[in-house]
């Protein structure tokens, strides 16, 4: 009996929950080993083979390598694919919770996605506050859905300023990393990719949409990677998500304080009604953007009111 193909092998793969570091791993680590580990892989040299392409097809992988392999993968993607001169936009992103409050963030950077250097390599966050929300895998699966989303806007962005200049069909879209601390979160999107039953608490109308974007990616040609990486280890990407995020939560607290609203769950940015002023537009918190970034956005409106 001849041995599986590799995509054989891949498709097969894919059927297989997610678990960290596989099947058979139950390495166990303490954040201060992490932390030792972060401090002795920062000063490795990239293998830049690792960050290649491998496929030239529209493709999604869903990764949660083991605790080395990802924490390596986190810290050395920067720098990697800033060599590669490859268009590509990697995320890190994040969630909290605090009482019936949460937050989320959305940080990236550009790579080879522009002429000047002000436009590349630079840090792009997005913070997000939730009303109603109580449980941080909540804020780490919208998280997710939010990053794909921003790609999703930065690349037809890209498309709209780079039209002529690539005509493969299959190449026309930069790379698109995203890279998560919670495996839960990964493997709620690779259930849903699948048609498995996957349950994360949120309302039905957020699973029928929460693969828009990522079809919307697929279709212009794009390879999207969503991977794990070990949270709060030093990981340059991971700390600023996380501090980030904990801005949304505080922030979604201070804006319901202060409107007191009369919604019990909500997500920002939708349209609120206040107590005092009616229905007003709730914008996210961009800690820093520019204008193409700032977009009207209603995709949450409805979800949690």
């Amino acid at each position: 009996m001849s041995s599986p193909t590799e995509a054989e092998q891949r498709q097969e793969d894919d059927l297989v929950p997610l678990k960290i570091g596989g099947p058979t791993y139950n390495r166990k680590y303490t954040k201060e080993k992490l932390k030792s580990l972060t401090a002795k892989i920062e000063k490795e040299t990239p293998i830049y083979e690792d960050f290649k392409i491998r496929n030239d097809q529209p493709s999604v992988i869903f990764l949660t390598e083991d605790h080395e392999t990802a924490l390596r993968y986190a810290i050395h993607a920067p720098a990697a694919i800033d060599a590669l001169h490859q268009p590509c936009i990697l995320m890190y992103t994040d969630g909290s919770a605090k009482g019936r409050f949460a937050g989320f963030s959305v940080t990236h950077k550009r790579f080879s996605m522009s002429d000047t250097e002000t436009n590349n390599n630079q840090w792009i966050d997005a913070v997000y506050g939730l009303h109603g929300v109580s449980e941080s895998q909540f804020a780490e699966t919208l998280a997710v859905n939010r990053a794909l989303w921003n790609a999703y806007y930065e690349i037809l962005h890209w498309t709209e300023h780079n039209q002529g200049v690539v005509h493969d069909k299959h190449h026309i879209a930069p790379r698109v990393i995203i890279i998560s601390d919670n495996a839960g979160a990964i493997q709620y999107f690779q259930r849903c990719y699948k048609n498995i039953k996957a349950k994360s608490g949120l309302a039905n109308e957020f699973k029928d949409k929460a693969l828009d974007p990522l079809q919307l990616l697929l279709r212009m040609g794009g390879n999207i990677e969503l991977r794990w990486t070990p949270g709060h280890v030093d990981v340059e990407g991971n700390c600023r998500a996380d501090r980030l995020a904990t801005i949304g939560t505080y922030y979604a607290r201070r804006i319901s304080v202060t409107e007191k609203f009369d919604v019990e769950r909500a997500i920002l940015p939708f349209v609120a009604f206040s107590k005092t002023e009616g229905p007003r537009k709730i914008s996210p918190f961009l800690i820093s953007c520019t204008g193409s970034e700032r977009r009207q956005d209603t995709f949450f409106k409805g979800y949690y009111n």
